[in-house]
């Protein structure tokens, strides 16, 4: 039977298995793989075997599932393709697999917990419609909370949705003047990663230029608290 790893934003990866042939996925109390969020159409994507192989079809209308990160309204899929329902990424695994093919991210299939989702008591029979764009940028947002990456030279630190306080004796340690508190963090704000300073003497620096208030993080930027440098990453 095929697995899918479903992955959603503050939630640990959890794994979908079934015995069907066909199934569907979507927000509807009669779907197989139950999605409850306002952006997923009741019925959203139908998922079926034909001659040895597995198919995904977009049956919502929307034309906004992405696999791979490209847009299809239907698709043959494949180990480990990547499925983008709106704020879900599911990862699918036939049911022929090999002993190696068994592993995800270091982890066997069957350590995964498994998904189990309710309608959520959510009472609107409306669908918020999405285009690819936007679900291109809920994936953006999605694999920046969960890549992103504070590299020194030697450490490194995932920020994921948590502030980060840095400081002599904070989360994560500088050295120089004025950093015996704490000197800067890092916070999500939903979409990006942001530096701030919060130290009032503390040197705060993205690419040698002093900051005073927020500053967004991108891929490369390079930023120094007190004497300690500092790289944010994005591991794609």
């Amino acid at each position: 039977m095929p697995t899918m790893i479903i992955r959603e934003a503050g939630q640990t990866d959890r794994a979908f298995s079934t015995t069907k042939q066909s199934f569907f996925i979507g927000r509807g109390q009669s779907c197989d793989l139950l999605l409850p969020h306002i952006t997923i159409s009741k019925e959203h994507a139908k998922v079926y075997s034909l001659q040895d192989s597995y198919f995904i079809e977009d049956v919502s209308g929307q034309k906004n599932m992405l696999i791979n990160k490209k847009p299809r309204t239907k698709h043959e899929l494949a180990l480990k393709d990547e499925i983008q329902l709106s704020k879900f990424t599911i990862i699918f695994f036939p049911d022929q697999l090999n002993p190696m093919e068994q592993f995800f991210e270091g982890k066997a299939l069957d350590e995964y917990p498994p998904y189990a989702r309710t309608t959520g008591g959510n009472r609107t029979d409306a669908t918020f419609q999405m285009s690819p764009k936007m679900v291109k940028k809920m994936l953006h947002s999605s694999n920046k909370v969960r890549n992103a990456r504070i590299v020194s030279d030697t450490n490194s630190w995932t920020p994921g949705d948590k502030i980060i306080s840095f400081g002599k004796n904070a989360q994560i340690p500088v050295q120089g003047w004025f950093t015996g508190g704490v000197a800067a963090e890092t916070h999500w704000n939903g979409s990006d990663h942001i530096l701030k300073k919060t130290g009032a003497f503390a040197s705060v620096k993205v690419h040698g230029a002093k900051i005073k208030g927020d500053h967004i993080l991108s891929n490369g930027d390079t930023f120094m608290i007190g004497n300690s440098q500092f790289t944010y990453k994005l591991e794609e």
